[in-house]
């Protein structure tokens, strides 16, 4: 029933036809961005690049104008993949990549037969334990619960500095706080694998698992803009990070239809918007690449503005904005405390969410390097790590909510209309 209302609420503030359309060309972005042939949208067969030039036919199609007659912002990064063989086999049975087992983003590869070593938590002394991993030779891998370990900071220390290639750590299923890429690589395979498929009293562990670090990878940003009817020199930022976490193996994509395909579809319906709606102020467009490597294209952007950062009036994020959640995921830097209220009246008198859940300004997303500069900046999002489709192959098109979508869409344009 409260879904029910809330979507007669929308039809009664946002005309049918206009929402439908915000609807179907949200849900068209996502499945395109979402779609195998972009290779999750990281650093493997350049899916980046091809999600680049789709975003940016887009831009073309909604009228926006380039700067430098380009729609791409390049730049460089460095970043540890997984593209090729990725096997793991204990004591005969093969582990699915992605949903049985990942690796951490600096990790190294390794290949081999080796004896598993399980950690007896049960009568567990850390000094004894510590000593029993100083004699691990390389022809051991210590495996052991993650969250067991990390009680015991010693020896979880210690876990990572054995003669030891690798390194096993336990986890629930799903496994969903897979890092995508990392700017360095540590001498050990560090494999975090689930419980729910584990041989029971595992000895022997087959792996085959290559990395390659990649130290200067071209990538771009992608920018396009409206000019402003009164106030050109003012400028309204909308951006999204377009990457994701790309390939794990050469078989397992992660496809990153909510983080962040998403927040991409909720700036290119606020560029068709406005270019249908002359505003007042110049709106820059900007989908970023690198945020999983560490807001690198929003870092880099902020380093290389392509107008004076001082012009900026807002800046706007969205990212994972289609997780369906009641309330409203806010975070903003002090000088978008203004913004904030404004917006907050808006979705308040309108009952467009639950609630709006505000949080200390943290450097996760792509308008911290904006707030760092003092500049007015902003984060929205409809959804949480806790997602159980987050940083997972299942975060796909058929995991995700648009009403939500509809909501946050017309908070932000009755805000800024």
């Amino acid at each position: 029933m409260k879904n029910v209302n809330k979507l007669i609420i929308l039809m009664l503030i946002f005309p049918f036809i206009a929402a439908a359309q915000v609807s179907d060309y949200a849900l068209e972005v996502m499945a395109e961005l979402s779609d195998t042939a972009y290779h999750g949208r990281g650093y493997y067969e350049q899916g980046d690049l091809k999600a680049a030039r789709y975003i940016g036919a887009e831009y073309e199609k909604h009228g926006l104008q380039q700067w430098d007659h380009t729609w791409f912002q390049h730049y460089s990064l460095p970043v540890n993949t997984f593209q090729g063989d990725n096997e793991l086999i204990i004591d005969g049975k093969t582990m699915q990549p992605g949903t049985d087992y990942v690796l951490r983003s600096y990790s190294s590869g390794i290949e081999g037969e080796y004896e598993i070593y399980v950690v007896d938590t049960t009568n567990f002394n850390e000094e004894k334990g510590i000593e029993k991993l100083d004699h691990l030779s390389s022809q051991q891998i210590p495996t052991c619960d993650i969250r067991f370990a990390r009680k015991h900071k010693e020896f979880y220390k210690n876990l990572f500095s054995t003669k030891s290639n690798a390194c096993i750590l336990l986890w629930e299923n799903p496994l969903k706080f897979y890092k995508a890429y990392s700017r360095m690589v540590v001498p050990q395979c560090i494999i975090w694998l689930t419980y729910y498929n584990l041989p029971e009293n595992p000895k022997h562990i087959n792996l085959d698992i290559d990395n390659h670090m990649i130290e200067k990878y071209q990538t771009q940003n992608v920018l396009g803009y409206l000019e402003g009817t009164k106030n050109p020199d003012e400028w309204v930022v909308f951006t999204a990070h377009y990457d994701h976490l790309g390939m794990f193996g050469r078989d397992v994509f992660f496809p990153g239809a909510n983080d962040n395909a998403s927040g991409v579809a909720m700036l290119l319906n606020l560029a068709r918007h406005y270019k249908a709606n002359p505003p007042e102020k110049s709106m820059a467009f900007i989908c970023v690449s690198g945020e999983e490597c560490g807001l690198r294209g929003s870092k880099h952007y902020v380093k290389h503005p392509v107008f004076p950062l001082e012009n900026i009036a807002v800046v706007l994020n969205f990212d994972m904005v289609a997780g369906g959640w009641d309330s409203l995921y806010v975070q903003h830097s002090e000088a978008a405390q203004p913004d904030f209220d404004s917006l907050s009246k808006i979705a308040r008198d309108e009952a467009l969410f639950s609630g709006i859940k505000k949080d200390t300004l943290s450097p996760h997303s792509d308008h911290f390097p904006f707030a760092e500069k003092g500049l007015p900046a902003m984060f929205f999002s409809l959804s949480s790590k806790e997602n159980p489709y987050y940083h997972t192959p299942a975060d796909n098109r058929e995991h995700v909510a648009m009403e939500k979508i509809l909501l946050l869409f017309e908070m932000v344009t009755r805000y800024l209309d």
